[in-house]
């Protein structure tokens, strides 16, 4: 993990028409870190993410990432952070009338002027770094959901982005297809150092992946916790971040007594 800033958020605050969703929110995700976004049903992180990629504005404060200030930026500016950044959303978002091989493609034609062979390469490649050789011509429908996420992984990986964005990225997989996606998580990172955001409330993905996390609070619209998701769940006096982290033995010592 580096020490230089990547993300930058300042004072931000989110409102849904009069309703506040978050408030004064501030912090950094820095260069090679993976940093997971906590809290409740409700309490915002998706919300935030949408505000850091810029599909949101913020009502006051502002993002920037990588130097550029994407609140407010012009096209220019944004069509720049955007080839920084990848996203894999909660619902894979690929397009079910292409194949693999298309969905992968898209971005490389829309913003690179490489040959045809070149991104039939690099498709090959980057399906074949998520354990997809050989499903090129197949069509999302066709997959099973662990292959879904592996394939939307692999086109958010196109143009070798520098910032990786995940929505609830195990939503929907059995333990072992998770297990496998936060491998590949913890591979990116390592081989290539990109640097992850990963919004999500599964707490078995957090403690493997997670170099340090936020917690954000429904009630005070804030942070309430940040740091080492080890040390948190250890040592952590608040009792809702305690409940959090250690949500999973309290449940086995409920079924057992």
């Amino acid at each position: 993990m580096g020490t230089k800033a990547i993300i930058q958020v300042r004072d931000l605050q989110a409102k849904y028409g009069d309703k506040l969703i978050l408030d004064r929110i501030h912090f950094n995700v820095y260069e090679r870190e993976i940093l997971a976004i906590l809290g409740e049903t409700g309490c915002g992180k998706s919300t935030l993410m949408k505000n850091m990629i810029g599909l949101v504005e913020p009502t006051r404060g502002e993002v920037i990432i990588d130097g550029d200030r994407i609140t407010g930026a012009g096209d220019e500016t944004y069509g720049r952070i955007l080839r920084k950044m990848g996203v894999l959303f909660q619902n894979n978002a690929l397009l079910s009338s292409l194949t693999l091989a298309e969905n992968v493609a898209l971005p490389m034609q829309e913003y690179t002027e490489l040959p045809k062979q070149a991104v039939n390469a690099l498709v090959r490649f980057k399906l074949g770094m998520m354990k997809l050789d050989g499903y090129e011509h197949f069509f999302p429908s066709e997959l099973s959901g662990g292959m879904k996420k592996r394939a939307a992984l692999a086109r958010a990986m196109a143009l070798n982005p520098r910032i990786l964005f995940f929505d609830e990225p195990s939503a929907g997989l059995d333990p072992i297809s998770s297990a496998e996606l936060d491998f590949l998580i913890d591979y990116l990172n390592r081989t290539f150092g990109t640097t992850m955001v990963l919004v999500t409330h599964e707490l078995q993905s957090i403690l493997r992946v997670a170099h340090r996390v936020i917690m954000l609070d429904k009630q005070t619209k804030g942070i309430i916790a940040e740091g080492d998701p080890h040390d948190l769940k250890a040592h952590s006096q608040d009792p809702f971040v305690r409940r959090f982290f250690n949500r999973w033995t309290e449940a086995d010592a409920q079924r057992h007594r």
